[in-house]
């Protein structure tokens, strides 16, 4: 860097360099090599065993972590992990990490994921690695270039620095991100995508051909994506298993393994008031009349009938009265509500089929229609008794880890939230967990039941009660096709639960008139 700045003063140019320029080329040079130096200092050498990466827990990883590192590493160090929700995804990438460092004396890696949340999750997990040298790059922390410049410098002087980024998949896509930290050793750096099947659509799948990174891991309780086999098939091939997963451990392998705990499973039918039932038939009827019309504007108005019709459902008033006997009832039997979560309906904002929205949002909004609903519900919870101490966790919430941590010890009893118990947060103690948004994203109510099966030493089983809409009275003919498709999607959810439930028996007589009435077999 010396000899570059002695020819710049000896320029060529009839004027030599102002002498400010030059001295504040060496102040730059000075700064850039004292974070260097900064960042040396900030290596293992490796360090004392106390500060060493290690597995974080004495027994070490589970056999099926175990496993999965060994067909990550015969497949060329490439891999998509379909793990059930609760079966330690986190902690199965990140051992392929200790391993990737046990053997070759560094780690560097760059972490995905969807959400804020996540971003602070997979950090803390991180730390119990000892894993250190964290850079975070989302809306929330924009001050990350100059220390991934260094990182880069460093990498380039030949000494193997350890560090990990962790990125939203929102921030990842950006240009000067994108650019910046895809500049890394192509062989040296472990890709983690957390959710994995964020990448397979919008901005995330344009970027895939340009990720140089050889080292891949995917993690997904659910990989596939709804309707969309081109997706699908990007996303096998970026991490080498076009045939089959890498590595799968679904929920009753899980359950029967002892890695989630077992659960009784209450689904209660809910019924659409007349004026709602009639606004139903309304919109299911233009439904039926554009449905077969391929051209732009009539897609775009099927999309608003259908998203109307959605939130006919999800807002649906009985759904209050259900709830309310729900708690109540638990409230009698237990003598308290003691590590329960509750999803309450998403107003506005429903949720869809969409996989890839967090390549724009990095957060989960909550609109003034769902904070009015959030609100109603948690006004149920609170009038079952006045000794009750119930939270709200939304997007606004200032105070989640503390919140959390509240719910964990007992001292707050309920938690009501939308979308945001969805983002990877940790909730081993919950015990009862009420479904009332009718999500028809069967990504988002499988995440949800594993959320609600984490183990914890002194919980024995878990219970969840679930609302179901179904249309009441007599539909149309030329609609009833239609509807019952729509159910059967509902059922599809109800069947997923139930199998694997310790009550099954319970759940099909409860949903016997819905069966007969649409010929539905819960079992096909």
């Amino acid at each position: 860097m010396d000899d570059e700045l002695k020819i710049i003063e000896k320029s060529s140019t009839s004027e030599p360099l102002p002498k400010s320029i030059v001295n504040a080329l060496k102040n730059a040079k000075n700064k850039i090599l004292s974070a260097i130096e900064k960042l040396k200092k900030n290596v293992p050498e490796p360090a004392s065993a106390d500060l060493a990466p290690r597995f974080p827990y004495p027994t070490g990883p589970r056999e099926y972590q175990v496993k999965a590192f060994e067909n990550w590493k015969a497949n060329k160090q490439k891999g998509l992990f379909a793990m059930a929700t609760g079966t330690g995804k986190t902690i199965t990438s990140l051992n392929c990490l200790l391993e990737i460092y046990k053997r070759n004396g560094y780690y560097k890696a760059i972490i995905l994921v969807p959400t804020i949340t996540l971003v602070e999750q997979w950090e803390k997990e991180c730390n119990k690695f000892n894993f250190n040298n964290i850079t975070k790059i989302c809306s929330k922390y924009s001050d990350w270039k100059s220390t991934v410049s260094t990182l880069r410098i460093l990498e380039s002087t030949g000494k193997e620095n350890n560090f990990i980024i962790i990125t939203t998949y929102a921030s990842f896509v950006r240009s000067n991100v994108f650019t910046e930290i895809n500049s890394f050793s192509a062989k040296k750096l472990l890709l983690i995508a957390d959710e994995a099947h964020n990448i397979g659509g919008g901005k995330m799948l344009a970027r895939l051909a340009d990720i140089k990174y050889l080292r891949r891991i995917g993690l997904s309780a659910t990989p596939e994506r709804q309707y969309d086999d081109t997706g699908n098939r990007r996303i096998m091939e970026f991490f080498g298993c076009e045939d089959s997963f890498t590595f799968e451990y679904s929920m009753r392998e899980a359950i029967e393994n002892g890695a989630l705990c077992r659960y009784y499973y209450y689904p209660h039918i809910v019924k659409l008031t007349e004026n709602e039932m009639l606004e139903y038939v309304e919109i299911s009827k233009k439904i039926v009349r554009i449905m077969n019309y391929q051209d732009d504007k009539s897609r775009e108005i099927l999309k608003i009938l259908l998203l109307n019709r959605k939130r006919i459902i999800h807002k649906a008033e009985n759904k209050k009265d259900v709830f309310r006997s729900i708690v109540e009832s638990e409230f009698a039997k237990r003598g308290n509500l003691k590590y329960t979560l509750v999803y309450v309906p998403e107003g506005n904002k429903t949720d869809d089929d969409d996989a890839d929205i967090f390549d724009s949002y990095d957060e989960i909004d909550t609109d003034e229609d769902s904070a009015h609903l959030i609100d109603q519900f948690t006004k149920i919870v609170r009038n079952v008794d006045s000794h009750l101490i119930v939270r709200q966790f939304t997007s606004e919430s200032t105070e989640r880890d503390e919140i959390l941590k509240s719910f964990a010890d007992g001292s707050t009893d309920v938690l009501t939230s939308m979308k945001c118990l969805d983002e990877g947060v940790d909730v081993p103690r919950s015990e009862l967990a009420v479904f009332c948004a009718s999500t028809g994203n069967p990504r988002q109510f499988i995440q949800r039941r594993g959320r609600i099966l984490r183990t914890h030493k002194d919980k024995k089983f878990a219970t969840i009660h679930d609302l179901v809409v179904v249309p009441d009275g007599d539909l149309p003919e030329e609609c009833f096709s239609l509807e019952k498709s729509l159910v059967e999607g509902e059922i599809k959810r109800v069947r997923d639960f139930a199998l694997l439930s310790e009550n099954c028996n319970e759940t099909i007589n409860e949903l016997n008139d819905v069966l007969n009435k649409y010929a539905i077999s819960i079992f096909n």
